[in-house]
């Protein structure tokens, strides 16, 4: 325990010190308050943690795109900070972050490949990780077919990760994505092993865990609902890993024959929702709202650890989605209530 104090006790102190400056409830009724793009620029010009990135900015002349770059060059950054803070172990265990950052860059340029007028972040990310890199971006947001996508990746730790689809013809963005997915979260759950002793591998995984039930749940969801998707096409795409989802659970959501049969059955899992209609955004509200609590219960576990950190960064990533929500409701007009619908919490 005293070791460990001494150890984490630089990094957590810092998280701490930069988690003060996320974004409080009153700060977010404020911002739904603007009337234009431009207060909401001008607003975060005067927000410690954003003021840096937006100052550049002409709030008269800016467009959706650069503030969603802006808003990543934050998180990116927060990143670093804490990376060049930590020691060598706590470097280690900051990689399993990093991974996930990766893995979105590698998805965003796959986007890219299937539609090349989709802007990437290229620049935020390769200044915030110039030192971690291992994906050969430029390549890879320059190649013009799968084919040449998956060359790119010789001799990266993703060389040979799409093999599985391209002998189809035109696979879609969707299994690809699906593909990429799959791999991140099946590598996640057994790095998180090797690189944390056992209690703080146990705080992190329940956080990776909750992750997991929580994206087969909403992929099922979507799949009834919207695609009508058949039960074999679902199992070969969902993630083949299960947490507090019983594999039975997940099996009879896999198989029901409707979104109402779908509902009936979550209500018996440890993911019901206690409402008599169940929207899609009650159960993504629902849903982030329990990842949250996990992320909070594993530092409150594990306070002398990595916990406070990984929490903190999980938090600034929500954060950004709660700005980009709030800067896309201000642009088509929608009213104050309309966008707190919508606010991870």
């Amino acid at each position: 325990m005293a070791a460990n104090l001494l150890s984490y006790s630089g990094i957590t102190t810092k998280s701490k010190g930069m988690q003060s400056k996320l974004m409080k409830d009153a700060e977010y009724e404020e911002l739904m308050q603007m009337n234009s793009v431009r207060d909401f620029v001008l607003y975060l010009k005067g927000k410690e943690a954003y003021q840096s990135y937006f100052e550049p900015m002409n709030e008269n002349s800016v467009h959706r795109g650069q503030i969603e770059k802006v808003l990543y060059s934050a998180l990116f950054q927060s990143y670093a900070s804490l990376y060049r803070f930590a020691d060598s172990r706590q470097k280690k265990q900051l990689n399993l972050i990093y991974f996930h950052y990766e893995v979105r860059m590698l998805s965003e340029c796959l986007k890219h490949l299937y539609d090349p007028n989709k802007e990437v972040n290229v620049k935020a990310y390769k200044e915030a990780f110039h030192n971690h890199i291992r994906i050969p971006i430029d390549k890879l947001m320059a190649a013009e077919t799968l084919e040449e996508f998956r060359t790119c990746l010789f001799q990266t730790p993703y060389e040979g990760i799409l093999d599985p689809l391209l002998n189809e013809d035109k696979p879609s963005l969707f299994d690809l994505l699906m593909l990429l997915n799959g791999y991140y979260y099946k590598t996640l759950w057994k790095q998180c092993k090797k690189t944390m002793d056992s209690s703080q591998a146990d705080t992190f995984m329940k956080c990776v865990g909750t992750k997991i039930d929580v994206e087969n749940i909403m992929l099922i969801y979507r799949c009834k609902k919207y695609y009508q998707v058949d039960a074999a096409k679902i199992t070969s795409i969902i993630l083949p890993i299960s947490y507090r989802l019983k594999k039975e659970e997940l099996t009879a959501l896999i198989h029901a024959e409707t979104v109402t049969e779908f509902i009936e059955i979550l209500k018996k899992t440890d993911y019901r929702i206690e409402k008599d209609t169940v929207s899609q955004n009650d159960m993504e509200r629902a849903y982030y709202h329990r990842i949250t609590k996990a992320y909070t219960d594993s530092k409150a576990k594990n306070p002398l650890g990595m916990a406070p950190i990984f929490s903190y960064l999980y938090k600034k990533e929500r954060e950004l989605d709660n700005l980009t929500t709030i800067l896309e409701g201000i642009r088509y007009g929608m009213n104050q209530e309309t966008i707190r619908t919508f606010l991870i919490n």
